[in-house]
């Protein structure tokens, strides 16, 4: 396993940093071109690193950006540093699954995709905060399901969750659903518990602010219901919107407020011009398709993906090896989500309490991209659950289970492959 982890870590490098002879002859920096955020993120911790303010809008988290300046905005080293950091998160969520589940094949398995699944792995290599995020929040669930009655623990997760927002703000409502999990766990130290993850998380928060001065709390959520009630396409990366309505956004008011109070009648215009019903169905018919479906921002960024068509991406010529990618990623996103069909089935079922909680963290997922701007990337954070779900399946699924649940099993397992493969 650790071979096939090493292939898939240097096929990805080796297709980032080479580049076809044309394209050598059209620019002198070779590898993949930066993409999306990526510019603003770089162009961000260049700033902080001359001394700058980071000087991005309120939409994007800047920690991030500090992060990048910290490590010098050298690419290989950013490279380097998050690739161990996805190691780690490896050895975490291995970890989660031998303490929630069981010492087996299935807890390896766990660990062992977070650094063989290509368009995970990928995210090691771009200028996006997934791994960090991702790497910070294992952390914290590490902490509390390691040493649940212990205040030091508790702190600890109260920091990672603090450093995850300041990352990336997707987790904020879900913060009050991972500190009654807490609360439940800490056992007669539970206000001790509860108080101490509070503290670390208010204190660190605080410092943040206060040492690093432009460090913010993304405040998108405004803009991106906006984009996301105006999205059209079932794929996440076609007919993109998001560009213009920023304009349009940015063209609001001269501050923050003043936009989301735009952005906010305009999607209450929105929603008295199609009527609520005809609005929630509009949603249920395409947010979900472009949260799950098999393109992942990896393969948009190989030649012919819609990213690389406008000039962002691989621009290595290696036919072969992009084939095998793009099979590899959609044959393993397949069993993935089979297993965690059959993961959430067999879980829910057996009462076991931390498929609960993943239950209840895909289900808060699944809500919160029902209104907000959704692309594939946003599934990053889902993976390491998905694959805790197909480890359990692994370890668990025997044949009288597998006729016991299979109806309910096998229709979940059918509608997560159409949201995922239907599209053409």
């Amino acid at each position: 396993m650790a071979l096939l982890a090493i292939t898939v870590h240097v096929c990805l490098l080796s297709l980032y940093w080479t580049e076809s002879p044309s394209a050598a002859s059209a620019s002198a920096n070779p590898g993949k071109t930066l993409a999306g955020d990526e510019r603003t993120y770089l162009e961000a911790a260049t700033r902080i690193a001359a001394g700058d303010p980071a000087a991005i809008d309120s939409l994007w988290p800047t920690f991030y950006a500090h992060t990048l300046a910290w490590a010098g905005t050298d690419l290989r080293w950013i490279q380097t540093l998050q690739t161990a950091l996805l190691i780690l998160a490896a050895w975490l969520t291995w970890s989660l699954a031998r303490r929630w589940f069981d010492d087996g094949l299935g807890a390896d398995l766990a660990g062992w995709l977070i650094l063989l699944y290509p368009p995970l792995v990928a995210f090691a290599h771009y200028l996006w905060p997934e791994v960090l995020h991702l790497t910070l929040f294992l952390t914290a669930l590490t902490l509390v399901s390691t040493w649940p009655r212990h205040p030091l623990a508790a702190a600890g997760a109260g920091i990672t969750i603090a450093l995850c927002l300041l990352t990336k703000s997707l987790l904020l409502p879900f913060v009050p659903v991972l500190a009654y999990a807490l609360f439940r766990a800490a056992g007669p130290r539970r206000w001790l518990n509860l108080g101490a993850a509070t503290g670390g998380l208010l204190a660190t928060l605080l410092l943040a602010t206060t040492l690093l001065g432009d460090v913010q709390l993304a405040g998108s959520g405004w803009f991106n219901m906006w984009v996301g009630l105006r999205d059209t396409s079932r794929v996440s990366l076609e007919e993109p919107i998001a560009g213009e309505i920023y304009k349009e956004w940015r063209a609001a008011g001269n501050t923050a407020d003043e936009r989301d109070h735009v952005a906010r009648t305009r999607i209450r215009e929105l929603i008295d011009e199609r009527g609520v019903i005809d609005t929630a169905w509009g949603q249920l018919s395409k947010q979900w398709f472009r949260l799950l479906d098999r393109r992942s921002y990896l393969t948009a960024q190989l030649p012919g993906g819609p990213l690389a068509d406008i000039g962002q991406g691989y621009r290595s010529s290696a036919p072969n090896l992009e084939t095998i990618i793009r099979a590899t990623s959609h044959g393993l996103y397949a069993l993935i989500l089979l297993g965690t069909a059959w993961g959430l089935t067999l879980g829910l079922t057996n009462k076991k309490r931390p498929i609960h909680l993943i239950a209840t963290f895909l289900a808060y997922n699944l809500l919160l991209f029902l209104a907000l701007h959704v692309k594939s990337r946003y599934r990053i954070q889902l993976l390491p659950f998905l694959f805790l779900l197909t480890g359990y399946t692994v370890d668990r699924l025997d044949l009288g289970q597998a006729k016991k649940w299979w109806i309910p099993a096998t229709t979940l397992s059918a509608l997560l492959l159409w949201f995922a493969f239907s599209q053409a």
